[in-house]
């Protein structure tokens, strides 16, 4: 009887498959002409961005079209791209995990996107905004509309694990205003883990394994820690220096674990295909198996919150010569991006890290979704590449003419990088001197060094290089540091080791020399009196002058020394600078935070528009009983 059952769903599935392939084949898959223009397309692209491993896969009326790779993914050892070949997708997870959450929250009555992270992680949890830290919900958290940002440097650095960092967030600082628009913080995605896993009662990779990669199908997806260094379905990380291909190393890539749910899972085109198949069906697998309601995935879809972009040729539709059709991402949803491609409603997603670069993009009313990964190019051409292959492949499977030709794929890759910003100067590597003598003694730099988010960095004088300094941070940050012409600038040089490349890639030193700023006591002496100057009113009788002159000279007298007392690091963060002080005490840091931010009328500014006016009269009303 048993056997019996056992055939007969053998033969149902066989049969389901067979049908699929059929229809598939009669017009849903790329047909010969179609599938000539898109490997040209393809090809074509890889060459103008010296690529050497490209993945794709296309989706067209509910089928797979098409799944392919091309190139080299390892050169080392010969291996071809295929359409098994796995490639880590980044910011795609995010998805993924935004997915998951979704569909254990409609189980749960307790529960929603809009319940205080607190009731998830309990009272111990803390911002350094106590508004913030009391509104802040997962809808807030996924759709990175907290205003908060910073902490860049920790993941690739591997500065902390993840319960010191819960405690460190402490300090996050605002970027932008509570909900007012999208500020993208991966170590803030780990509060979703958190959240996830107190939800689900397991780890959060085996939550999406269970609820999504499984009943998808999709077999050849891992996460980067389950993946061996040597494991030979990857491609192999790529990124140029000095214009040529450098393997990245796997250290470096896996340090994107401290926040795994933002960025550590890797795919094939093969089923990330199964997996646009599956949310182009509103959340029905191959078989016709609902994985996932509908509605669960439609809330998803819907916009949050405006994004950041002004400086993305995206933002307000493609804008350079010869373009003629729109295209434009805009919005935030639930762990996806919205715009509008030719009129159509666009979900779409796109992930970088270290070497890896991909894309994902649907138009669920024509039931039809690209996307496509590969290797060896990063920054703005990379992003153009990715945008270039998915519209063109929209267009092939939208049966419409695209609007760039193939002999223009070069040309237009170029005018969507000169629409994009430009580096502030011409630097490369070999501007950086090793031969300048310090300011000061090497030895006044030495020491420990600390910052609220960031925790404690070593400063020490270098033991085999002349005239440099030793900045060690976290398990993989280490760097030396070289004297500038300029009084406590360092350039800032990574040794050998995990982020050997990060201040070699071509994308990364375009931008301009990497440096590092010490401070001293004098200057910030002479700053506050400059303030000080700024903010005291012009005395008539020159009483307040001769009073400041005074000050001065007792301020003079108990100057004995000038001392170093911080380093700023612009390349550990894209939007705040992180600064650390050697008299830095996390007890005091603490206080201080508390004092200047924790209260609730702080956090006014941060309150969205509907709540504004109420909590500026409230202040003013405190204000008015006071006086």
């Amino acid at each position: 009887m048993d056997l019996r059952k056992t055939m007969e769903g053998f033969c149902k599935t066989y049969v389901y498959i067979v049908i699929l392939f059929l229809v598939g084949a009669n017009g849903r898959a790329l047909n010969e002409v179609e599938q000539r223009k898109v490997d040209r397309f393809v090809l074509d692209s890889m060459n103008c961005g010296r690529i050497p491993a490209i993945n794709l896969g296309l989706v067209r009326d509910g089928q797979i079209a098409l799944t392919k790779g091309y190139g080299t993914a390892d050169a080392r050892d010969r291996i071809r791209t295929t359409d098994s070949t796995v490639f880590c997708l980044a910011s795609l997870t995010e998805a993924f995990t935004a997915l998951t959450l979704g569909k254990l929250l409609s189980r749960n009555d307790s529960y929603s996107w809009d319940t205080p992270v607190k009731e998830f992680l309990g009272e111990d949890f803390r911002l350094g905004n106590k508004y913030i830290t009391n509104h802040v919900t997962l809808r807030d958290l996924v759709s990175h509309r907290t205003g908060l940002a910073g902490g860049d440097g920790i993941i690739l650095t591997k500065g902390m694990g993840q319960s010191e960092l819960k405690n460190r967030l402490f300090f996050m600082e605002s970027h932008t205003g509570f909900r007012a628009k999208q500020t993208e913080s991966k170590i803030l995605f780990t509060l979703v883990q958190a959240a996830l896993e107190a939800i689900g009662g397991k780890p959060w990779d085996l939550l999406v394994k269970e609820h999504l990669l499984n009943p998808i199908g999709m077999t050849l997806t891992k996460f980067l820690h389950e993946a061996e260094p040597s494991y030979r379905k990857f491609a192999v990380p790529m990124i140029k220096v000095n214009g040529n291909l450098t393997h990245v190393p796997w250290d470096a890539v896996n340090s994107i674990n401290l926040a795994g749910s933002a960025g550590s899972l890797c795919s094939t085109a093969y089923d990330m295909s199964k997996w646009i198949d599956f949310l182009l069906k509103d959340g029905k697998n191959l078989r016709g198996h609902t994985v996932v309601r509908k509605d669960i995935l439609a809330e998803l879809f819907e916009p949050v919150t405006i994004l950041d972009k002004s400086n993305d040729v995206r933002s307000d539709d493609f804008n350079q010569p010869g373009t003629t059709v729109s295209y434009s991402e805009n919005r935030a949803g639930l762990g996806w991006t919205l715009g509008s491609y030719r009129g159509y409603k666009t979900v779409s997603k796109r992930g970088s890290w270290l070497g890896y670069e991909s894309q994902l993009t649907m138009i669920p009313s024509r039931r039809v979704g690209v996307f496509t990964s590969f290797t060896g190019q990063t920054g703005n051409k990379a992003d153009a590449i990715k945008s270039l292959i998915s519209v063109y492949a929209l267009d092939i499977l939208l049966d419409g003419e695209p609007w760039v030709d193939v002999p223009r794929v070069c040309s237009t890759v170029d005018e969507m990088v000169n629409a994009m910003p430009k580096p502030r100067s011409s630097y490369r590597r070999t501007y950086l001197r090793t031969d300048i003598s310090p300011h000061r003694p090497l030895q006044s730099y030495a020491g420990s060094y600390g910052n609220g988010l960031y925790g404690r960095l070593e400063i020490s004088v270098s033991n085999d290089t002349r005239n440099a300094l030793n900045l060690d941070y976290g398990e993989q940050g280490m760097y030396r540091l070289f004297p500038t012409q300029k009084l406590d600038e360092f350039y800032l040089d990574a040794k050998t080791g995990p982020l050997w490349f990060t201040t070699r890639a071509d994308e990364y030193i375009r931008w301009g020399p990497i440096l590092v700023s010490f401070n001293s006591t004098k200057q910030e002496r002479e700053a506050e009196r400059a303030q000080r100057k700024e903010n005291e009113p012009q005395a008539e009788d020159g009483g307040s002058e001769e009073e400041s002159e005074e000050s001065e000279d007792n301020e003079d007298d108990e100057e004995d020394e000038d001392r170093i007392s911080g380093i700023a690091i612009p390349s550990f963060d894209r939007t705040l600078t992180p600064i650390f002080r050697r008299d830095f005490v996390l007890k005091q840091a603490f206080k201080d935070v508390q004092e200047s931010h924790y209260e609730e009328c702080s956090g006014a500014s941060a309150v969205t528009i509907p709540f504004l006016v109420l909590a500026l009269t409230a202040c003013l009303n405190f204000i008015s009983h006071r006086l």
